[in-house]
């Protein structure tokens, strides 16, 4: 039995495993059809304001031609393909999916990667009538500040890196960088005071990295209005996090594992309210082989 690690807290990172590619149309289909709880979709935006399931702020890594979601359009966009040979897909059409063949349980996590297009997101959301069933995830604070703002009724969670756990260097290096908007490439570190700070030109075309000890006052009430939490690296999980997320009464949630054992370490804490696992399929059919099951 896997009562204290129910499959209640599985999150299928990118739908990687239940396709060929990461995000694709049928690793969608099949997500939908399985026993996962949470499906994870990354969120870019083209230049004309076009929402893809993406995670890289360029397309090159995984597909056939090599474009950045900032300046290229849609109809560029929609010309790429993954090595599958699927196209790249819209969150509009992920979300006429989800809506015809998901569970009625299952929950949409979609992780917001540019900042900015947080209204027009949230209308295709509440279009498809899907708010109820919808969690956001950034690691973008504004982006999370600006949907509470718009009062979405889904639940926000915040990806940070969060150094309570590293104790007294953790506080150092918090205040340390704290004031930091610091950009290395594609990458921008955002310090703890940098929540409400306006992004400019860093806030489309980039993959951001928040970090923080104690979230800030505007940025923890937002969350905790939206029952929402905060998600860290596994390495960053311990005691003090946990009794942090407690005592404000944040969630918990944990990436990423891939392996049935690796799930069920993290999962069977009851600290920890979420788990991302990077392939899913494979950890449902370790649990049932078990003898497992996902009644809680």
């Amino acid at each position: 039995m896997i009562r204290s690690a129910p499959l209640r807290k599985l999150l299928s990172h990118r739908l990687r495993g239940f396709g060929k590619s990461e995000h694709t149309a049928s690793a969608l289909k099949a997500g939908c059809i399985s026993e996962c709880q949470f499906l994870e979709l990354d969120v870019r935006t083209s230049a004309d304001g076009e929402m893809f399931l993406w995670h890289d702020a360029r397309t090159g890594k995984l597909g056939d031609i090599d474009l950045a979601f900032a300046t290229a359009d849609a109809e560029a966009l929609s010309r790429v393909r993954y090595q599958s040979g699927e196209a790249i897909l819209t969150l509009r059409d992920a979300l006429t999916i989800f809506g015809a063949e998901s569970r009625p349980d299952q929950r949409l996590c979609l992780d917001i990667k540019d900042f900015g297009f947080e209204e027009s997101c949230l209308r295709l959301i509440r279009d498809a009538c899907l708010e109820s069933r919808t969690c956001f995830i950034s690691w973008i604070p504004q982006t999370l500040l600006r949907l509470h703002a718009l009062e979405t009724t889904a639940p926000l969670v915040l990806s940070c890196c969060n150094l309570m756990q590293l104790g007294a260097a953790g506080a150092a290096l918090d205040g340390l960088i704290a004031n930091w908007r610091l950009r290395l490439g594609w990458i921008v570190v955002l310090g703890r005071n940098q929540a409400t700070t306006p992004l400019g030109s860093l806030a489309h075309g980039f993959q951001h990295g928040y970090f923080c000890r104690q979230l800030p006052a505007p940025l923890l009430e937002a969350i905790t209005a939206s029952r929402g939490g905060i998600c860290v690296h596994r390495s960053l999980t311990g005691r003090t996090l946990a009794e942090y997320c407690s005592s404000h009464d944040l969630q918990l949630w944990v990436f990423s594992t891939d392996t049935t054992p690796d799930y069920l370490h993290y999962a069977s804490m009851p600290e920890v309210d979420v788990v991302f696992c990077d392939d899913a399929p494979t950890v449902i059919e370790g649990l049932k082989s078990n003898g497992a099951n996902g009644g809680g």
